[in-house]
């Protein structure tokens, strides 16, 4: 919970409009339920500070793993809906939503684009989730089809992913390859 009020109060001083944040993981199913109102009252004493300085507060569907707490967007508007704050959204992952099967990411997408905040694009392999669009796994074509699809309908924050945790040699290379990758969709 902290974290997430220092967030906010640094975007405050940076002047970004947004925060993203990762709904946490559980160590046992049983302490799920127990999460809910926990986790409803974070958003809310968070969103109390974002509202008054007018940022907004964007919670990333997680990937398909044993441990994560939130990884479906109904879960997602369980939170939304129980804050009830125009500054709480979603984080739309295509990569996140691709762990849970090919047609979930525009289905998803479709059906929640109205909360959908800030989107996050990568590739993907078998052994990690934010690859470079290079090294990626996913079917030929399909994060490409995908941006051509989404571009149409969201024109707000898009960040790439996957030169995370590469050394700092590595990165700019990686950055340089993925505008090349996304210049080809987008001339």
């Amino acid at each position: 919970m902290q974290k997430l009020i220092d967030s906010v109060k640094l975007a405050k001083k940076l002047n970004f409009p947004l925060v993203n944040c990762h709904p946490g993981a559980v160590e046992k199913q049983p302490q799920i339920e127990k999460c809910w109102g926990w986790m409803i009252g974070v958003f809310k004493k968070a969103v109390k500070l974002a509202e008054k300085n007018n940022i907004k507060i964007s919670i990333e569907c997680m990937e398909e793993k044993p441990k994560e707490f939130v990884k479906e967007p109904e879960q997602l508007l369980r939170i939304i809906d129980s804050v009830g704050s125009p500054n709480l959204g979603i984080t739309f992952d295509i990569i996140h939503a691709y762990t849970h099967g090919e047609e979930r990411p525009l289905k998803y997408f479709h059906e929640f684009k109205h909360k959908v905040f800030h989107v996050h694009i990568s590739g993907h392999s078998k052994a990690k989730t934010h690859v470079p669009f290079a090294q990626t796994q996913t079917p030929k074509g399909y994060i490409e089809d995908f941006l051509k699809q989404i571009i149409k309908e969201y024109h707000d924050i898009l960040s790439v992913e996957g030169a995370m945790n590469v050394p700092k040699e590595e990165q700019l290379k990686i950055i340089k390859d993925n505008i090349r990758f996304l210049r080809k969709i987008f001339p």
